[in-house]
């Protein structure tokens, strides 16, 4: 696993300490520390990348405070942070939820506290008016948390500490500590292409990055970010860079049937077998969806994608017309 790279994981919790040590045993790259991230020290040296997922808005303010500072601390010159969290507006209705399986969870021991969270869904699931404005989605999201787990349900909805928050507020959170925005991990939830003519133009005339952004979570009432963060005064590109792409790993996700879009008039259906159904008088995004859907499930290098598909489609223009049909996906 990527040999002369190191990993280091840290969990205030020394049984998944343990656990994470006990799995990674045969891998001499892989370090794991019982750490509060309040005590992190400075001599760890730099990181590409620092991952905190499902953290930041379960931990105090000072936590929340720290897990900047060591990511402003420990970036590499080109690193890249990511932190998720719940966002708002989205999360309020979230918040209600939350709000409703507190009161009926009470105090006590965790087993018993999820053993009546689940009761009061149950009631809820059957005993709910059903003429309310919000029904519907009420009993949408009893039906998810039926799906989820115990440990989900107890960490999202039973802690003490769940906060959200609005985008702006946690960039500028993020840069007094030193960090810019990059971009979110989602890259498709971040330009508002789904939206209707009038949402998107408001977006494309409102200058400032992070204010757009913040108008688009209030447009799709977002309830959770997975934001991507540099050090401070990093160069940042106003839009993805085609040649880039090069670099990249792609694979294919989907092990059901799987519908793909070219054009407007060009359906195409790749099913779980690898076989092909596809009419159209383009070759690009067929022949590019079907080595993708044919390769390498670990992922493999739009390089050598490429490198292969010039063989399949004839004229000098292959790359430019792949990058631009990858980064077109990649946005959607």
């Amino acid at each position: 696993l990527l040999p002369d790279s190191r990993f280091v994981g840290i969990d205030l919790a020394p049984s998944q300490i343990d656990a994470a040590r006990a799995d990674g045993r045969d891998l001499a790259n892989l370090r794991f520390e019982a750490i509060d991230v309040r005590d992190v020290p400075a001599d760890w040296g730099a990181f590409d990348y620092i991952i905190c997922h499902g953290v930041y808005s379960w931990v105090p303010t000072d936590a929340r405070r720290a897990i900047l500072d060591v990511c402003a601390r420990h970036l590499a010159p080109n690193g890249i942070a990511y932190v998720s969290y719940n966002a708002l507006p989205g999360w309020h209705a979230r918040g209600l939820i939350r709000s409703m399986l507190l009161r009926a969870a009470g105090s006590g021991d965790p087993v018993d506290r999820i053993t009546r969270a689940r009761e009061f869904l149950a009631l809820a699931a059957t005993g709910s008016a059903e003429n309310l404005p919000l029904s519907p989605w009420l009993q949408s999201e009893i039906a998810m948390l039926g799906r989820l787990s115990d440990r989900y349900l107890y960490f999202e909805h039973l802690v003490p500490d769940n906060d959200a928050f609005h985008f702006s507020d946690f960039v500028a959170d993020a840069r007094r500590a030193g960090l810019d925005y990059l971009t979110d991990a989602e890259f498709s939830s971040t330009n508002g292409a789904h939206l209707p003519d009038a949402g998107r133009l408001a977006l494309a005339r409102t200058a400032d990055p992070i204010a757009a952004q913040q108008l688009l979570d209030q447009l799709t009432l977002r309830h959770f970010r997975r934001s991507l963060l540099v050090r401070a005064g990093t160069p940042i590109a106003s839009a993805p860079i085609a040649e880039r792409v090069d670099e990249m790993f792609a694979w294919f996700r989907d092990q059901e049937a799987h519908e793909i879009v070219i054009d407007d008039d060009t359906d195409v259906a790749i099913d779980a077998d690898g076989s092909l159904r596809v009419t159209t008088d383009d070759p690009i995004g067929v022949l590019t969806e079907w080595e993708i859907a044919n390769g390498d499930r670990a992922g493999e290098k739009v390089g050598d994608l490429l490198a292969r598909l010039r063989t399949s489609v004839p004229g000098d223009d292959v790359g430019p017309r792949i990058r631009n049909w990858i980064l077109a996906r990649f946005a959607e």
